[in-house]
């Protein structure tokens, strides 16, 4: 079997708020984007984030994608940290 290897970079967009971290993961996942949300007690209360990983698989397009959902969604809800 050959090995694969891929490099991934991870973004973090902190929330300080799991309420709030569970709402932008469910609205990514509602517009097709993946994102893992981190809670306590992987993490302090006050330190809750998303954090979305990009592949070498993904496509240009498919990043462009996320990114305007995303920026869009955090316009859309005044999310700020």
């Amino acid at each position: 079997m050959k090995s694969v290897i891929l490099k991934v970079r991870l973004f973090h967009f902190m929330f300080v708020d799991t309420d709030k971290t569970f709402e932008v993961t469910k609205l990514a996942f509602d517009e097709g984007i993946f994102i893992n949300p981190v809670i306590p007690p992987a993490c302090a209360p006050q330190d809750t984030l998303v954090r979305v990983a990009l592949m070498a698989t993904h496509t240009k397009e498919q990043v462009d994608y996320a990114v305007d959902k995303l920026t869009k969604m955090s316009l859309k809800k005044d999310w700020k940290s």
